[in-house]
Formats: structure tokens, sequence, C-alpha cells
């Protein structure tokens, strides 16, 4: 059985005609936009279904409501209290003591610097406004977080006891 180069040369031209008559390019300009359209639309479907993906895992790292109500500002009308006295707060479930300080309190603050590591607040990390002697932006007021952070107990407000009267190891 022989085949004959005419028979091969037919049967090429009616395997490219049926190629044509069924829809199949044969790479003309057509081709190329088609290409193109299908690239972008199979992104633009590939882009959505990973936001649409994303979204629950973005939506899980937000703090929920009960976070953002503990972590809110906390205000307090501070002008009743007494010089000397102490106000008890709660701010994140921590007591926080607001204290006016007297004129007494604040001079025994300067008279402690040679007893104080850092007198200024140079090498710890405080916020700009803090960087003083006092450590608060009113010298009047002295607000911290009434929780020891050796065992976790709250701690006493004694007035009377001056920093030169703690004994030093």
């Amino acid at each position: 059985m022989a085949t004959k180069a005419s028979d091969l040369i037919s049967s090429s031209r009616e395997v490219s005609e049926s190629s044509e008559s069924h829809g199949v390019s044969d790479g003309g300009p057509e081709d190329g936009s088609r290409r193109k359209f299908l690239t972008i639309a199979t992104a633009v479907v590939g882009g959505a279904g990973v936001a649409a993906a994303a979204t629950p895992f973005v939506t899980y790292f937000r703090p929920s409501e009960r976070a953002l109500f503990l972590g809110a500002p906390v205000q307090v009308d501070v002008s009743k209290i007494e010089p000397g006295g102490l106000l008890r707060v709660e701010w994140r479930g921590q007591p926080v003591f607001i204290v006016k300080r007297t004129p007494e309190a604040l001079d025994n603050i300067k008279k402690s610097n040679d007893i104080v590591a850092d007198p200024e607040s140079n090498a710890s990390v405080q916020p700009e406004y803090a960087k003083n002697e006092t450590r608060s932006i009113n010298s009047e007021y002295l607000v911290v977080t009434g929780v020891c952070t050796h065992l976790g107990c709250a701690p006493q407000y004694l007035p009377s006891v001056t920093a030169t009267e703690v004994t030093q190891p």
C-alpha cells in the first residue's frame, strides 16, 4: 500500500478545511484579541475570588466592640479632688489612681532627685509630655495604674510617707 504525495496533500487540505468549519482559528488577528480578553477576564474573576476569600480573615483581625469599649478613654472630673486626695477610677479593668499633689509633695519630688535613678525621665520610655521631673502634663496631678507589677496586688495610697523615708537596700 503505497501512499502518493498527492494523496497526502489532499488529506492535509481536508483537515484544514474541516478545522475552519468547526471554528478553530488559524492564528489570525482575531486570535490575539480573544486571548487578551480571556486573560483579562480570568484575572478579574481570580482577583474577585481572592478578595471574597480574604474578607473573613481581614474582619477577624478587627477588634470587637467589647475590646473597643475597654480601650476607650475615660473622662473624669478632677476639679473636686482636694490637695493630697486620691480618686480611683477603672480603665481596662485596672484601677487608676489620680492624686492631686500638695505643694509639699511637689517639693519632696525635688528633694528626692539624688535617690531617684532618672529624675528627668531621660532614660525611661516616656511620652514627650512626661519627660520632666513630675512625669506629667500638669505637675499638680499624678495619674498611675494601681497594679503591682510583682504579684498583681493593688498598692495602697499612703500620702504621709515620703520618698526620703523609704529605706534603700
